[in-house]
């Protein structure tokens, strides 16, 4: 169910003909782990990626987004002199993110990861402000450090995440997982009064577009999220 695309995931929409509905999706780890992962987004990240995007039909919901810019827009007269360009400060409204994050959501809080600077003549001290002075040689450390990945003993590991690999889930309207077995398919078309011939599968790929509207359409709705979201995605 992943795409071989590492910026982008697929998913199977179930639909309806008849009435042009999404009943569920089915979907492998890649969506799955997305989908738990937002539930450990900091809410300083969601408003960063909602309010940041690129896409002009995506904004944060209620007036967190307001509060959010009013903050970043504060003078630091105003603030504690522990807050002042400090890394409290940066961490209230760039949260650090999370290892070990899933594809789709790697590439969604990638427009708001800290970058870490150092000293170029010395080692062992770090900063997120490039205009930060060493304490040792009282140079400015300016030089972008490269962020390694951890390793991992075997792949199932590297690939992170929440689930295994393998078990395909089923997704409902109102993002309700579980994994796929016979009696689940069996009294989910029962409850719809269909039959597996009767619905049309839909492969589409999910962007980071996508993604951020699904996270917006989360905040947003209790159901009918898929069919707000993914109903009109060309396959």
């Amino acid at each position: 169910m992943a795409s071989t695309d590492q910026s982008k995931v697929s998913i199977d929409l179930v639909i309806d003909p008849q009435t042009q509905k999404i009943l569920f999706a089915q979907a492998g780890k890649d969506f799955v782990d997305f989908l738990v992962s937002l539930l450990s987004l900091p809410t300083g990240t969601i408003i960063q990626l909602l309010t940041k995007s690129s896409s002009s039909d995506i904004g944060m919901v209620g007036c967190l987004g307001s509060l959010y810019t009013s903050i970043e827009n504060l003078s630091e007269i105003y603030l504690q002199p522990k807050y002042k360009n400090s890394e409290e400060y940066h961490s209230l409204l760039k949260p650090k993110n999370l290892p070990g994050v899933p594809r789709l959501l790697s590439n969604l809080v990638q427009s708001v990861k800290k970058k870490l600077y150092t000293c170029p003549g010395c080692d062992g001290t770090a900063s997120h402000d490039p205009g930060a002075v060493c304490p040792y040689c009282e140079t400015y450390m300016d030089q972008e450090m490269e962020i390694v990945d951890p390793s991992y003993e075997n792949e199932e590991e590297n690939r992170g995440g929440f689930v295994t690999c393998g078990p395909i889930f089923l997704i409902m309207d109102d993002l309700y997982v579980e994994p796929i077995s016979s009696r689940v398919l069996i009294d989910l078309l029962t409850k719809f009064n269909k039959q597996m011939s009767d619905l049309q599968i839909k492969k589409i790929d999910i962007s980071m577009i996508e993604g951020l509207k699904l996270l917006q359409a989360s905040l947003q709705c209790k159901t009918d999220i898929l069919n707000t979201v993914f109903l009109n995605v060309e396959s």
